[in-house]
């Protein structure tokens, strides 16, 4: 039933700078087709982050089940919180939600390092 509705992914930020010890928020939205769909968030599905580091060649997988409803834009949220140890965790990270027989993948959401300018006196 959801099959015809849900058609594309939706990752916010694009963008964000971050600084060690910072937590950022990367959401996924699963979205109908048109607002005018009415469509219930799956029963059945599984979502999955994958972070590709700036100069990596391979994905790190990272797997989140997180969802809340939003009724009024009738969207699937998922969310993601991640603590910035240090540069490793930045990169693009990329959800792909798999769900009615699809998998959808948002655009990526890419989280760059802010380092801080150091003075000499």
């Amino acid at each position: 039933r959801n099959k015809q509705r849900l058609t594309h992914v939706r990752q916010t930020p694009e963008t964000t700078s971050v600084q060690e010890g910072d937590t950022v928020t990367l959401q996924c939205s699963l979205l109908p087709k048109s607002k005018e769909s009415s469509s219930h968030c799956p029963s059945d599905y599984n979502v999955y982050w994958f972070r590709v580091g700036f100069g990596e060649s391979h994905p790190s997988i990272i797997y989140t089940r997180k969802n809340s409803n939003d009724a009024q834009n009738r969207t699937c949220v998922y969310q993601l919180y991640r603590t910035i140890q240090n540069s490793s965790d930045t990169g693009i990270y990329y959800c792909a939600v798999v769900t009615c027989g699809k998998i959808l993948f948002g655009d990526g959401s890419k989280v760059a390092g802010m380092y801080k300018k150091l003075y000499l006196l």
